[in-house]
């Protein structure tokens, strides 16, 4: 593997660990798109000992899904009951089940080549206590720095790639 992939799939990995340790949320995952076979597989994922279906989720990205939506451009979604939105039913079957949640988050990250994957965080299938407004905003800003981090290593690595 080139030094490049590597220090990625440390950076998204890093991620989920921070969010799943230094939060409420207690499910987080990252998901890698896979161009070849158009889906989207989960990579990484923490607190999910109880939902395998979820840690091990897989979900095809025809038809067109919320997979497919977020993945054309950096976008991030809190699906939630008290929040109606339409992305709510663009949500695969198979990953409903899986989550076995009707709250959570979700958003792109993209490097230099574009789409790269998805991040999802939630408090469990069986939290009383809904997601808030704070940790929506504080799982934005980490999954849009990851893209940033994503962007600017892969640029500094093409600088020293040409340098040689």
């Amino acid at each position: 593997e080139p030094l490049g992939k590597v220090d990625e799939f440390e950076t998204i990995r890093h991620l989920v660990e921070l969010l799943h340790g230094c939060s409420l949320l207690s499910r987080v995952i990252v998901a890698l798109f896979d161009k070849k076979n158009h889906q989207v597989k989960a990579y990484f994922a923490l607190g999910c000992e109880e939902t395998p279906a979820l840690e091990h989720f897989k979900v095809n990205l025809q038809p067109v899904n919320l997979f497919t939506k977020l993945l054309a451009q950096p976008a991030g979604v809190w699906i939630s009951p008290d929040r109606k939105s339409q992305a709510a039913g663009l949500i695969p079957g198979n990953f409903k089940q899986a989550s076995q949640s009707d709250e959570f988050f979700l958003m792109s990250v993209f490097n230099h080549r574009g789409a790269y994957g998805l991040f999802y965080a939630d408090k469990g299938p069986h939290c009383p206590e809904g997601l808030s407004e704070i940790e929506y905003k504080i799982f934005k800003a980490a999954c849009s720095t990851c893209s940033k981090h994503l962007m600017i290593r892969a640029k500094r690595a093409a600088a020293k790639h040409s340098k040689r």
